[in-house]
């Protein structure tokens, strides 16, 4: 089930799920709020339960005013600036008779282009997958160039393709034919923790699991990656388009 919660912050989407559980359970998940539930609730039982959720997310807002931020409806403005490491983009927003949604990069100007009469909800959404693969198209060359780099000075295996797309789920991935996915979220992050991610896909050529065997590897090529793993834990919810 798919609601929204009125914060002091603002107004939240949350995903409700009824599982074989014996007790409630809340988190703050990358595109909305989550509330695990058990099943066969009654009535009375349901009340107390939301009652307990709106409780726990008042205190993590009080703990943490930024804690939800990642989850508001993100708006667009044209003329706006978006910042992605060292380069300052303008975005520029049109509306258009299209039937649908495009893009353009033309040096340091983003282009959007939505067809006329969009739904805010649609276009935010809309506007934020074109920003992320306009974006990618300019950063991947020397993202490529840095994944040959480090690659070459730790590891000199086999790369097939280096990708940038759009992904909330991880910040990177190392397929089973040598292919490396990065996530452009990435592209927000400090260079050196870009790196550790670049290392930690890398290694994966070598160990495709996570075991001390694996975790050794990185480590000898970045002792102190246990820091920039930390870093993305705390600070990854502000990278966003």
């Amino acid at each position: 089930m798919i609601t929204t919660v009125s914060l002091e912050s603002g107004v939240f989407p949350v995903k409700v799920f009824f599982e074989r559980r014996q007790s409630a359970r809340a988190a703050v998940g990358t595109k909305q709020l989550i509330l695990r539930c058990p099943l066969y609730l009654s009535k009375p039982q349901k009340a107390q339960t939301w009652s307990w959720f709106m409780d726990w997310l008042r205190k993590v807002e009080a703990e943490q005013p930024d804690a939800f931020n990642h989850l508001k409806l993100k708006e667009y403005r044209s003329g706006s600036s978006l910042r992605v490491g060292k380069r300052t983009y303008t975005i520029i927003i049109e509306e258009a008779n299209r039937k649908t949604v495009g893009g353009r990069l033309e040096k340091d100007r983003l282009q959007v282009f939505l067809p006329k009469g969009t739904d805010p909800r649609q276009a935010s959404k809309a506007i934020k997958t074109v920003l992320s693969r306009l974006v990618a198209r300019d950063f991947l060359p020397e993202i490529k160039q840095r994944v040959y780099e480090l690659n070459e000075q730790h590891f000199g295996k086999k790369i097939a393709d280096v990708r940038l797309k759009y992904n909330t789920s991880n910040w990177g991935s190392c397929s089973s034919n040598q292919i490396i996915n990065l996530s452009t979220r990435l592209l927000f992050a400090p260079q050196r923790v870009i790196d550790y991610v670049i290392v930690h896909e890398l290694a994966h050529l070598i160990e495709a699991n996570h075991s001390k065997k694996y975790w050794k590897l990185v480590e000898e090529r970045m002792p102190e990656y246990r820091e920039y793993e930390q870093w993305l834990k705390k600070n990854g919810r502000m990278y966003d388009f």
